[in-house]
């Protein structure tokens, strides 16, 4: 018998909840929600962390964050991976994706046999007119490391800085009024599924294909005509137009409800474009006749926040609402099936290289975060001046425990759970991951994030001071 053919789509940044087969009253994704009628849903998929790179990692792995250790800039990909295990097999290896995390920079490039990144980040000399920025802005600190306009423009002037002071000025004005909020840009779907279209004509089987999709990570957007299917119109242009700004989001925590409605709208609207590339994607294969031996997985990396907890976007804490995350995988046979248990992205690994037979089973999953935590609503967290926290969680169907590196606590039950259901995920935690006090030797600090990304985009980079 052949071995199939294996699709992997990770949808970025897509959380379960907003799903029709997940109970969400909006037919976000009526492409998915037809092919999961003839497919295997899970019901209870979270991802083993908030964010990007580790989650692909344990994807990728099979392993939890402090287990693989591919946590910030610098951390590659281990060698001994999903897809060269998959090459090992006779797999031909292909993967495109939209986003820079993964990529070469991280080392999830070096397994495949081509790997195509649509959104490459290179290293870039900082130009001259750069590093005058940089010492105007450094001379016009004042007390408190506040920076001053007037300070700012002074300096430049007495400096003859003048072409420098307009790239400024054009910077400062082009975040405040981005054209993405009037004008819908693909984030790379449109671009993708045309490589994929150029791939499939001479693609030798067995093939294994990953492709990351970005199109539902902030900030959202999609085509006017589909942002309309989902925006109540008795929202202004104005007010959309606010919430799709990039600098909303301090007012957004105030919980104003009526940019909470637009903004979960948003992400709404582009989670139906995504859905409307996905059946393109899904076409392609079926045009060839590739469907018949292919098995197609459906899934995401991890959600956002929109405004539970006072969060939004992810990268910051480790509820459900960012963990919880959609699988769905069709099979040739259209096998159906909905699986209650609890499953993860590391379980995935395990299912892949199994041949899809279901191995171990779990009552629980876990999720580890290395990193900035704003999460300000716990006491104990207001007291840590370091700007980094070290969290994980334990989750089980019936509810979820996270516990921070300095004992706080959070415990959040499904109705219905028992009075012991605490005591026992807080018992698999410590089982698994030990002390968690002692997990402090390595985080992603937001502001070295911030200055690295800047040194390679060509831009300012600030000696962070921790």
């Amino acid at each position: 018998m052949r071995r199939p053919n294996i699709v992997l789509v990770v949808m970025d940044t897509a959380r379960a909840m907003n799903f029709p087969m997940y109970g969400y009253k909006r037919n976000t994704s009526p492409f998915l929600l037809e092919l999961s009628k003839n497919s295997v849903v899970y019901k209870n998929a979270f991802s083993n962390a908030p964010w990007t790179l580790p989650s692909h990692a344990s994807l990728f792995t099979g392993k939890l964050s402090s287990e693989h250790k591919v946590l910030s800039f610098g951390d590659k990909l281990p060698d001994d991976n999903l897809v060269s295990r998959l090459k090992k097999k006779g797999y031909y290896t292909l993967g495109i994706s939209n986003n820079a995390w993964i990529s070469n920079i991280s080392g999830f490039d070096k397994a495949f046999d081509k790997f195509i990144c649509n959104m490459p980040l290179t290293k870039v000399k900082l130009r001259d007119s750069d590093k005058r920025i940089t010492e105007a802005l450094n001379a016009a600190v004042i007390r408190n490391g506040k920076k001053s306009i007037i300070k700012f423009i002074s300096y430049c002037l007495k400096k003859g800085f003048i072409k420098e002071l307009a790239i400024t000025a054009f910077l400062f004005i082009r975040k405040r009024i981005s054209i993405k909020r009037f004008i819908f840009f693909d984030k790379g779907a449109h671009k993708t599924n045309k490589q994929l279209a150029r791939e499939l004509k001479n693609l030798r089987e067995p093939f294994f294909i990953f492709l990351n999709y970005f199109e539902v990570h902030s900030p959202y957007s999609a085509p006017k005509k589909i942002e309309k299917m989902f925006i109540d119109k008795r929202f202004t242009k104005r007010e959309i137009s606010f919430v799709k700004g990039r600098g909303s989001v301090e007012r957004l925590r105030k919980h104003d409800e009526k940019e909470l409605e637009i903004l979960n709208s948003l992400y709404d609207a582009g989670i139906y474009y995504l859905d409307s590339k996905l059946k393109e994607m899904y076409k392609l294969f079926v045009k060839r006749g590739l469907d018949k031996n292919t098995i197609f997985i459906f899934t995401s990396d991890h959600g956002d926040f929109l405004g539970e907890h006072g969060l939004f976007e992810h990268m910051l804490a480790l509820y459900k609402e960012v963990l919880k995350i959609p699988l769905i995988i069709k099979y040739p046979t259209s096998k159906r099936a909905v699986v209650d248990k609890v499953f993860s992205l590391a379980d995935l690994y395990e299912l892949i290289l199994n041949e899809f037979k279901e191995g171990r089973k779990r009552s629980y999953a876990l999720a580890e975060y290395y990193g900035v935590d704003t999460h300000s609503n716990i006491p104990a967290l207001k007291k840590n001046k370091k700007g980094t926290m070290y969290s994980a969680s334990a989750i089980s169907k019936n509810g979820q425990y996270i516990e921070w590196e300095d004992g706080a606590q959070d415990y959040i039950p499904e109705s219905g759970a028992r009075k012991s259901e605490l005591k026992v995920l807080k018992k698999i935690l410590h089982k698994v991951l030990g002390d968690l006090s002692k997990k402090k030797a390595k985080y992603l600090m937001r502001k070295e994030l911030e200055n690295v990304l800047k040194k390679l985009r060509g831009g300012v980079n600030e000696k962070h001071k921790s």
